[in-house]
């Protein structure tokens, strides 16, 4: 399985998609959205489903 390595835009990206489901939906469910792309990340990794840059 490869490792997830997410770019520094990237982990901005998902800061701002917490902060906005914090904002509209409570830290809940913005905690509960970031889990899951974090698992769908480690769905992709096991599965070999990655984007590599050049």
């Amino acid at each position: 399985m490869r490792t997830v390595k997410l770019t520094p835009k990237a982990s901005e990206d998902l800061e701002n998609i917490w902060h906005y489901g914090w904002q509209h939906f409570g830290e809940i469910q913005a905690d509960r959205y970031i889990n899951h792309l974090s698992e769908i990340f480690s769905i992709m990794s096991a599965n070999n489903i990655w984007h590599a840059s050049t």
